[in-house]
């Protein structure tokens, strides 16, 4: 059961799973995907509208089992791409290639933004992928 935020805890409730939005604890903020099937569509993993605050944090895509299947991963900003790279998987992953996992995205995103990370597998079938983002948000002071 989760622990609902208030006198016993300030900073907000606990971890109920993932989910496609941005969770504010405190000055931080994360999200989840889950493990998502990817097909070779474009597939929404997280998308969220941030508030009145900016955050500046990290993104990271993974793979959640071994496959050789390539990837394009994607992250938008008010539906303009802002950040985009491929992994072109052939051989054996586990021992040969390095996944998405090795590239971690940087981002600062502004106030009032529409945010969405998306991946396409452009090999064929269902790959499991994962994408995690987490940081800090800054607000206003009066």
């Amino acid at each position: 059961m989760a622990i609902i935020g208030g006198a016993g805890n300030p900073v907000g409730g606990s971890f109920t799973g993932p989910a496609e939005a941005l969770e504010i604890i405190g000055d931080h903020a994360y999200g989840y995907s889950g493990v998502i099937g990817i097909t070779t569509a474009e597939t929404n993993m997280l998308s969220f509208t941030t508030g009145n605050f900016y955050f500046v944090g990290t993104v990271q895509f993974m793979y959640a089992a071994s496959a050789n299947d390539p990837f394009k991963y994607r992250i938008y900003l008010n539906e303009t791409v802002v950040a985009q790279y491929g992994v072109s998987m052939s051989g054996d992953y586990s021992q040969n290639e390095t996944g998405p996992e090795q590239d971690i995205v940087r981002i600062i995103i502004p106030p009032y933004t529409e945010v969405k990370m998306t991946a396409e597998n452009d090999g064929s079938g269902t790959t499991d992928q994962v994408v995690a983002c987490q940081g800090r948000i800054y607000r206003a002071t009066d």
